[in-house]
């Protein structure tokens, strides 16, 4: 494989461990990506077992295919994971026993230039997972409103320096269209001294990908409809790798594992909420030393488990 598509899974061992409880099961690989943990799952279950993975990115679906084709077990879908309930149903699945996310961004997408995600090499603004998604961060760079700018730098990227690096955007987009990685990067460079510079870029890049691909909304809406698909017994596994996802999965499995979301002065409850799951992981799992060594990319990763009562 070439360099630029390598992947390492991230907690390979530790999040299959913890998803399949059944071998003959039916599972949900929900970010497919390069078919790293999709291996490890299929290695695992039996000739009865089924998994099923998610993905929109056209060359991951053609490097993963390539991988897993030849497991008579896999089938993959070609859409976004917030259409895990209408696709899975299509199949004739109204339950299973097991759904992975793994929601960080692969080497592919980082690597490749042409598609902007990273800020290291020049390429178009782009940043779309799914190329037919009509928004890209040209778009949103060069037309979105200096307020809305300033929103999505803060909101996504928890950026401090939001208003200053958004007032110099559009200033500099009433010169000149603003269209490559590195004219934006060049901008965004003049707000952080050089040791904090790639942290500063690393934070306004993300709150770009995650305006574009709509990625917050897309999660917190998977997340609802995976609990529900869940079988007794079945397995949410999450692998989070930024505080606005790792967020999401949080409250999202707090509030499917308590009973009562009433607000605190109510002296009864009225909300009738009956919890759903219960916690697997009490802690959060992170990578080992080792692995964060052999796996930089790593570092950053939060494991959390539930599972459905």
């Amino acid at each position: 494989m070439d360099r630029e598509i390598e992947h390492i899974p991230v907690l390979l061992n530790e999040s299959i461990e913890y998803l399949i409880t059944d071998k003959s099961g039916i599972y949900v690989d929900a970010t497919l990506g390069l078919g790293g943990h999709s291996k490890k799952i299929l290695d695992e279950i039996d000739n009865d077992g089924k998994l099923i993975g998610f993905e929109v990115d056209p060359k991951a679906i053609l490097i993963s295919s390539s991988k897993l084709d030849k497991f008579k077990q896999f089938t993959i879908i070609k859409n976004n994971f917030d259409k895990i309930k209408v696709e899975l149903y299509g199949l004739g699945f109204n339950k299973i026993d097991g759904i992975l996310y793994d929601l960080g961004t692969s080497n592919l997408e980082l690597n490749d230039s042409e598609r902007g995600f990273g800020f290291s090499s020049k390429g178009d603004l782009d940043m779309r997972m799914d190329p037919t998604l009509k928004n890209t961060a040209k778009n949103i760079i060069n037309n979105y409103s200096l307020e809305k700018l300033i929103s999505i730098f803060f909101k996504y990227g928890e950026e401090r320096m939001s208003k200053q690096i958004a007032q110099a955007i559009a200033k500099e987009r009433e010169k000149y269209t603003i269209d490559t990685t590195d004219k934006l990067a060049k901008i965004v460079s003049k707000f952080s001294n050089y040791k904090y510079r790639n942290k500063t870029l690393a934070r306004i890049f993300q709150a770009i990908r995650i305006e574009v691909n709509n990625e917050l909304n897309v999660l917190q809406k998977s997340l609802t409809e995976a609990i529900n698909l869940l079988k007794t017994g079945g397995r949410l596994v999450v692998i989070s790798y930024h505080s606005l996802e790792d967020r999401i999965v949080k409250n999202t499995i707090k509030e499917a594992t308590t009973n009562c979301i009433c607000p605190p002065e109510l002296p009864v409850c009225v909300c009738n909420h009956k919890a759903s799951l219960k916690k697997i992981t009490h802690k959060i799992i992170t990578p080992t030393l080792s692995e964060m060594k052999n796996n930089p990319q790593s570092r950053s990763a939060k494991l959390r488990v539930a599972e459905k009562i």
